[in-house]
C-alpha cells in the first residue's frame, strides 16, 4: 500500500548502540530506501519520557527512566515513502538481532507520520 513520502522517526536506544548496531541500522533503513534527514545524540530526561510513553506508565516505567535518561541514544529523522511502515520492519531486525526482552529491544521507531511529528516535537527535533 503506497502511503506516499512522509516523515518518521526511528530512536537508537543505548543497549543497540553499545552492541555495535548503528551501521547494520544505517544499512537496513538505506535498503528500505529511505533518508536520513538529521541524526541527533540524545539523552532523555524524565518529562520527555512521561510524554513519549505515556502508554508504558507501568510497573517498567522505572526501568525506562534509569536506562534511557543514563546513556544517550540516537534520534534519526527519516524521510521516504511510507517510512513509518518501512522502519517498522528495521524494527524487527534489529530486536530479531539483539533479541526482543520487551525492554531493552534496541530502537524505538514511530507508527505513523502524525506520531513522528509528536515526538519530534516532545525531542525539539525541527520538522521540515
Amino acid at each position: 500500500m503506497n502511503q506516499g513520502i512522509e516523515i518518521s522517526l526511528l530512536i537508537i536506544k543505548p543497549d543497540a548502540r553499545l552492541a555495535g548496531l548503528e551501521p547494520v541500522i544505517r544499512r537496513l533503513i538505506g535498503e528500505e530506501s529511505l533518508e536520513i534527514e538529521q541524526e541527533t545524540p540524545h539523552l532523555f530526561c524524565q518529562e520527555e519520557l512521561i510524554k513519549m510513553y505515556t502508554h508504558r506508565q507501568d510497573h517498567l516505567f522505572p526501568y525506562y527512566e534509569g536506562y534511557l535518561c543514563v546513556k544517550p541514544s540516537l534520534v534519526l529523522r527519516v524521510r521516504g515513502e511510507d517510512a513509518s511502515s518501512r522502519l517498522s520492519r528495521v524494527k524487527s531486525v534489529v530486536r530479531d538481532i539483539l533479541g526482543d526482552t520487551g525492554f531493552y529491544n534496541g530502537v524505538h521507531s514511530s507508527d505513523s507520520e502524525e506520531d513522528a511529528k509528536r515526538e519530534l516535537n516532545i525531542l525539539g527535533i525541527p520538522i521540515k
